[in-house]
């Protein structure tokens, strides 16, 4: 199992010094060369009690990894080859009585994938394909009524994101990003006036008059 055992002494004398030259055992030369493995030389230290009294250096023998990698290697490409053969005949025979209908399937997942959702008609005699286009339609109405909803979901989260419930002007959050885009800008500076409007005793209208009378209050002044 071993290329080369040597064991030497702390001063580095060599004690045991033994090679054997690599054996290939019915691997194929061009597979050896294309695929080079190589061993690491390895070594341990011995020890008498807390004395280190030499050392061993081993390095592996790869021809046993040669013979199980070349036998894994081969018998993999036997199957692959069979199975690719068997395949490619039952497929083609399959695309050859299905092909045509399995082009509408085609084109409708194509313009799913771009956010178009169109129906195939009419459907196929062939009960199997009849199925799948069925379901694929399914599939699209269903997604349709997904895409819409997400969108009005994701306006509306914008709004609430961006908009005040009450006035329904832009927020605080809405400023700071514009103000900041603005600044910013390098190729078109920003100039101009910023006014502030500050709404005195709010704090006490809401208390005296409740709150719903402080929203209207701030709704006259946002118009």
């Amino acid at each position: 199992y071993y290329k080369t055992i040597q064991v030497e002494g702390v001063e580095g004398d060599i004690w045991v010094n033994k090679a054997q030259g690599i054996q290939f055992q019915k691997v194929p030369s061009w597979f050896v060369n294309h695929i080079p493995l190589k061993t690491d030389l390895k070594e341990a230290v011995i020890q008498s009690g807390w004395m280190q009294i030499g050392k061993v250096k081993v390095e592996s023998n790869p021809g046993f990894a040669y013979k199980q990698i070349w036998q894994t290697t081969r018998d993999s490409v036997i199957w692959l080859g069979f199975m690719s053969l068997l395949t490619g005949l039952l497929g083609s025979a399959l695309l050859y009585i299905i092909l045509k209908p399995l082009r509408a399937i085609t084109k409708q997942a194509n313009e799913l994938c771009h956010q178009q959702f169109s129906i195939v008609e009419p459907l196929p005699k062939t009960l199997d394909l009849r199925q799948v286009v069925e379901a694929m339609n399914n599939m699209s109405r269903r997604l349709k009524a997904i895409f819409e909803d997400n969108a009005r979901r994701s306006l509306e989260l914008q709004n609430q994101a961006y908009q005040s419930p009450v006035t329904q002007l832009p927020n605080r959050r809405y400023f700071d990003l514009q103000l900041n885009h603005l600044l910013q800008d390098q190729e078109h500076p920003a100039f101009g006036i910023l006014g502030l409007i500050e709404v005195t005793q709010f704090k006490l209208l809401n208390e005296t008059k409740g709150y719903k009378e402080g929203d209207e209050y701030l709704k006259r002044i946002a118009e």
